[in-house]
């Protein structure tokens, strides 16, 4: 951070200590409406997992984790406006100088646990969702990234300074403080990249499945999220540069809290999108819903008897209906698909056989077409990729609630 000169320092107005020019209300309502958005979210991930009585994993856990650092830093950063934070230099009060200080330090140094916390969550979420040997790779390689970087940027950033108390009481003369600037600098740096990484890489796995526009809307909402936190974090590093460039550092500062909120209350929402997916589609059902969930709630008959009473048709050969033509309204015992079963298949020995419409009387003019399906089954002991596609298939389940 540099100096201001004389020649600054005489152009500058008078302390206004009454009614200052401030970006104080631009920082509360960041950290504010941030953290009541990011909670909002949180909240709907804990009623869904409660709804669908699924528990709580590892993901789960590391993500309250992180909601409370980060809940603790954004009041931390609203307190701090009560000390200078968002004011000019010249209307800074000597007093505030050392609160300012022992808060800045606080709060740089949590900022690497609140933006983190969402990235090892994602990790272990990511470990559900996709079961490919590149994923696995991946997520163990970027946890140790990011475990290593949390536990080495919290030790450097607490210990810039020797003794501690150097950092804020600069009548320390003989205390010893590295290169903040570089060390910033490239900490966030670091930051961005594992963002970037971590946020886009479901993307490479997603973009090979085809959907309809509005669900692709959809994950398109998903990735902008998770491109705002990336925006978010290179805003933050450029700002980092700037504050140390110059000496507005209280009134610059307030642009890296806002950034910073931005960053870790976005994270927290990317990584409980996934979970709150089951609301959303109610909320919102033409962009987050999917044919699968809405099939599930149309039984079988109300299906047939909207295409054999009129409705749309159910392929290009289907005839229309003639007055003499029989509706699915006038014969109660089709055959009846299989049960959904309690875990997630088919429950075969629920199914209807078929034979029931042997016997069944035609409409004149009409065609009876039988077709025979042979299923061969075998069990998954030891058969390790159908035990990975069950597991991929349940896991699915659990977490889009499907």
């Amino acid at each position: 951070m540099s100096m201001p000169t004389p020649e600054e320092m005489a152009k500058w107005p008078p302390p206004n200590y009454v009614n200052p020019d401030t970006r104080v209300p631009e920082t509360l309502g960041v950290l504010i409406g941030g953290m009541s958005v990011m909670l909002f979210f949180v909240a709907g991930r804990i009623y869904t997992r409660m709804r669908l009585q699924v528990g709580f994993g590892v993901d789960d856990w590391i993500i309250f984790a992180g909601v409370l650092i980060v809940v603790g830093t954004s009041i931390l950063g609203c307190v701090s406006v009560k000390y200078g934070t968002g004011y000019h230099i010249w209307d800074l009060k000597p007093e505030w100088s050392l609160n300012f200080n022992k808060i800045s330090l606080a709060g740089t140094t949590l900022f690497n646990a609140c933006v983190t916390f969402p990235k090892l969550s994602l990790c272990f979420t990511y470990l559900r969702l996709f079961i490919s040997k590149g994923n696995k790779v991946f997520c163990y390689t970027l946890l140790v990234i990011l475990l290593a970087w949390l536990i080495s940027t919290c030790l450097v950033t607490a210990l810039q300074c020797i003794p501690v108390e150097g950092y804020w009481d600069k009548s320390i003369v003989e205390a010893r403080c590295i290169n903040t600037s570089a060390f910033s600098v490239a900490a966030a740096a670091v930051n961005s990249a594992t963002d970037f990484l971590i946020f886009w890489w479901p993307a490479r796995s997603l973009s090979q499945i085809k959907l309809p526009l509005k669900q692709r809307l959809g994950l398109i909402f998903v990735f902008a999220v998770g491109s705002m936190v990336c925006v978010a974090g290179v805003l933050r590093m450029y700002h980092i540069h700037r504050l140390f460039k110059g000496y507005e550092i209280a009134y610059d500062g307030a642009i890296i809290w806002i950034t910073a909120a931005i960053e870790w209350n976005l994270g927290i929402i990317f990584a409980c999108l996934h979970s709150v997916k089951p609301i959303l589609a109610d909320v919102f059902p033409s962009v987050f819903g999917t044919s699968a969930n809405n099939s599930f709630n149309i039984t079988f008959s109300e299906r047939s008897k909207r295409i054999l009473q009129g409705g749309r048709r159910s392929s290009w050969f289907q005839t229309p209906l003639a007055d003499n033509t029989a509706t699915i309204s006038r014969y109660k015992a089709l055959s009846k698909p299989a049960p959904w079963g309690k875990d997630g298949f088919d429950d075969p020995q629920r199914a209807g056989t078929g034979d029931d419409l042997a016997t069944l009387e035609l409409p004149e003019r009409a065609i009876r077409y039988t077709r025979r399906v042979t299923v061969n089954s075998r069990p998954v002991d030891g058969d390790e990729e159908a035990q990975l596609m069950e597991k991929e298939y349940r896991s699915k389940i659990k977490d889009w609630g499907l």
